[in-house]
């Protein structure tokens, strides 16, 4: 193992204890979104491995919430609480990833996640943490976030470099190329990306901010399902679709295997 592989290993704990803000993605391109923190300074995020190109970078946060006690003229089952509340969540993610073959990644996002929403997450059209669906109680929960493969299919075009970040080591790609991305992840980490207004750590917090209200993108609880997803980049212009498992029942945990009967299907140009 060499040097830089050591200094890899031992950037894991600092990587997943700093407070570094990085960017969530599946898809392949330099049009998504970016992170607005700055990066540990001399902290070894990418190497090899046992001769493999492998990154690894981590992200925690820290929401908490209080209202004091307001006046209700009625109060349901599906109210908000007019008492005083406190409400928060803490999430821990780490972004690991791996080069099998020149244009063959691989991908997994252990995540961690507790937390206790206003209401039991009732209430609210919009809630004020999206973070608060992924927690179940003050109790940490481990889980699978991501785990994927993606295949990258370069055709005639303009060189591209994409940065190391989070889910993406270091990469020349061309401008015309096809992206294959298949496993766990998030149907946002494709589709209707944007700069300014997606992910709730980084970003605006409420939920009704992560994508269009309207939009009933197929996901778990927590924001995650299995499927495949396509992008075709034309220089400039991209096209994406995809196919996505739906849980057997809605905002539940349980993911519903019948692909070809209950699913959500996705396209974006």
């Amino acid at each position: 193992m060499t040097h830089k592989s050591h200094l890899l290993l031992l950037s894991l704990l600092a990587a997943f204890c700093s407070t570094t803000s990085l960017a969530q993605k599946a898809g392949s391109g330099s049009d998504q979104i970016a992170s607005f923190a700055s990066p540990i300074q001399d902290l070894p995020t990418e190497g090899e491995l046992f001769g493999l190109p492998v990154n690894i970078h981590g992200q925690t946060t820290y929401i908490n919430q209080r209202y004091n006690n307001f006046t209700s003229s009625y109060s349901g089952q599906n109210s908000l609480d007019a008492q005083k509340s406190m409400s928060y969540t803490w999430s821990g993610t780490l972004f690991m990833g791996a080069r099998l073959a020149p244009n063959t990644d691989v991908y997994f996002n252990p995540e961690v996640v507790s937390g206790v929403p206003f209401s039991n997450l009732s209430g609210l059209g919009g809630f004020t943490n999206g973070e608060a669906t992924k927690a179940n109680g003050a109790q940490a929960k481990f889980y699978s976030a991501r785990a994927f493969v993606r295949q990258t299919i370069n055709q005639e075009g303009d060189k591209v470099v994409l940065e190391n970040e989070a889910n993406q080591i270091t990469q020349t790609v061309s401008s015309n190329r096809v992206v294959l991305t298949g496993g766990q992840f998030s149907t946002l980490d494709t589709f209707d990306d944007s700069r300014y207004d997606k992910d709730p750590r980084i970003q605006f917090m409420n939920w009704g901010n992560m994508t269009y209200l309207a939009y009933d993108y197929a996901a778990d609880a927590r924001g995650y399902s299995w499927g495949l997803a396509g992008e075709w980049y034309l220089d400039n212009w991209v096209m994406r679709a995809s196919r996505m498992l739906t849980p057997k029942s809605p905002n539940g945990r349980d993911l519903n295997w019948q692909i070809f009967n209950t699913y959500g299907d996705q396209v974006e140009i």
